[in-house]
């Protein structure tokens, strides 16, 4: 899939974007729920949610409040309920996502190097001492990094 018109038309197009916002979020997963494409290539709503934090940070330093990913996913999806029957998902799953809305913590995603930068450039005080990349669904994208005061 490609970019039409400007539109999101797949995922990997939504997290490449370095400043994406919520209303690439809420067209994402219109589009793929109307689409039925989140069926089987999305897992459940842990990976939506992993994929729509990423996607939805203004950048790694700012990251992204919760209840944005849940404004995201209830301004797309309508009906949970619905979301979940028609995509197999766990209900109960599914409905967790209602524990972001109006929560103000944040998540920060990066990748290796920029977190490297953050900690042992820009703020100083640490070096890189390992990284460890999980082989489950989306672990790529949740590296641990092991850092090490100097």
């Amino acid at each position: 899939m490609g970019n039409l018109d400007g539109q999101i038309t797949s995922l990997d197009g939504l997290v490449s974007k370095t400043n994406p916002d919520l209303m690439r979020g809420r067209q994402l997963i219109e589009l793929l729920a109307v689409r039925g494409d989140m069926a089987g290539r999305i897992a459940d709503m842990n990976v939506l949610k992993l994929r729509l934090w990423a996607a939805l940070q203004e950048s790694p330093t700012h990251g992204v409040e919760l209840d944005t990913v849940w404004r995201a996913v209830q301004g797309a999806a309508g009906s949970l309920e619905e979301l979940a029957s028609r995509l197999g998902w766990p209900l109960e799953e599914t409905l967790f996502i209602n524990a972001y809305r109006d929560a103000t913590t944040r998540y920060w995603l990066g990748t290796v190097d920029e977190v490297a930068k953050i900690f042992c450039q820009d703020a100083g005080g640490f070096e890189l001492a390992g990284v460890h990349v999980p082989t489950y669904e989306c672990g790529r994208l949740c590296p641990t990094v092991v850092l090490r005061r100097t």
